[in-house]
């Protein structure tokens, strides 16, 4: 049966001997069925009652805990625990991944600058008829 109930379901009064048979065994080829008896077969597998919700509870902030209640000082007692426990990254780690950002953040710079005037060059002789120059003035935008 494909429901996630366990109970068998009731058949109705006024069902064909087929389906009943069908609904008992929990094994139908609804091929085989017309419409109506596909509909009988269908709505015996509906389960009674409305199946409880599943619980939500992810275990990391438990409902209801007076530990996860920021104006509680239990919370923030874990919270200093929880800095204390942390594993922080070496001055040398930071300090090379700080100038690698600042590198990489200067090089997209240049190259952004560097296409803009490839481009705007470029535009300009196709329609301009200008011809196509590229100057450290053109690049830097202080050429007018």
């Amino acid at each position: 049966m494909c429901c996630s109930c366990e109970q068998q379901p009731a058949v109705a009064e006024g069902v064909d001997a087929s389906v009943a048979e069908a609904i008992a065994t929990g094994e139908v080829d609804l091929s085989t069925l017309d419409f109506e008896q596909r509909l009988q077969v269908l709505a015996a597998r509906v389960p009674e009652g409305v199946p409880e919700a599943a619980d939500d509870d992810d275990g990391v902030f438990p409902i209801g805990s007076p530990e996860t209640r920021f104006w509680n000082p239990a919370f923030w007692a874990l919270c200093a625990q929880d800095l204390r426990e942390l594993e922080w990254p070496s001055r040398k780690s930071v300090t090379q991944t700080l100038f690698t950002s600042q590198i990489a953040f200067v090089l997209i710079i240049a190259l952004t600058l560097v296409f803009d005037a490839i481009v705007e060059s470029g535009i300009k002789a196709l329609l301009l008829d200008e011809p196509f120059t590229l100057t450290i003035d053109k690049i830097l935008k202080t050429q007018k």
